[in-house]
Order: C-alpha cells, then sequence, then structure tokens
C-alpha cells in the first residue's frame, strides 16, 4: 500500500485550485425554470418524432417512384406489344421519347435526394 504523504503535493495543488475557483466571481445567469426547461425537452422529443416518422415518409417516397417508373416502363411495353401498327406511328416514337425523358428525369431527381451528404429538407 502506498504511503499517503506521496501524494501530498498533489493535494496542496488540487486544495489551489479549489481555493481559486472558490474566489471567481460567479458570471453565469440563474438557471431558467424547471417548467422551461421540461417544454424545451418536451419539444425536442416531438422533433425527434418527426423526424424519426419524416425517414418513413421519405422512404415511402421512393418506393412510389420506383413502383411508377416500372409501371411506365410496363405500359410502353404493353402498348408496343398490343397494337404492332401504332409502333411504326410518330406518336409511339413521340410518347417513347416523352416517356424515356421523364422517367430518366425522375430516376435523376431521385438519385440526386439520395447522396450522401445532403442537407436534410425542412419539415412543414
Amino acid at each position: 500500500m502506498k504511503n499517503r504523504d506521496q501524494f501530498e503535493p498533489y493535494e496542496r495543488e488540487v486544495e489551489r485550485w479549489m481555493q481559486g475557483f472558490a474566489a471567481d466571481p460567479v458570471t453565469a445567469p440563474p438557471l431558467p425554470d424547471s417548467q422551461v426547461l421540461w417544454w424545451k425537452g418536451e419539444a425536442l422529443r416531438r422533433m425527434d418524432l418527426d423526424r424519426r416518422a419524416g425517414g418513413v415518409l421519405d422512404a415511402g417516397e421512393y418506393v412510389s417512384v420506383a413502383v411508377g417508373i416500372a409501371a411506365a416502363l410496363a405500359l410502353l411495353a404493353w402498348g408496343a406489344a398490343s397494337a404492332p401498327a401504332f409502333r411504326q406511328s410518330a406518336s409511339f416514337l413521340l410518347a417513347g421519347v416523352a416517356t424515356v425523358g421523364i422517367l430518366g428525369g425522375s430516376i435523376g431527381l431521385m438519385c440526386w435526394d439520395l447522396r450522401p451528404g445532403r442537407p436534410s429538407r425542412p419539415r412543414a
């Protein structure tokens, strides 16, 4: 077991520091009322719940975009297979180009929204 005398210099140093600390005037404002702290904590809890619920809504948005893209592609393929004469028309070419452009844009925006490090969107 160690001798108590070997800790005496440290005790004196701590004692000096504590006396200096006690001599400093208290400049901090008084603590807020407990009810104010409770309301702030409640607001933070609700914000956290909103953030968690928003994550589920964001995932739902991506799923709905993916389902819409799959449905548009299936509809385009079905239209091409069901009306062979329609495939040679200019309307089919225009519809195909518009569909591919819209789908490409929505895929691009979805990937842009999923990029790492993007700032979070404010919630309404």
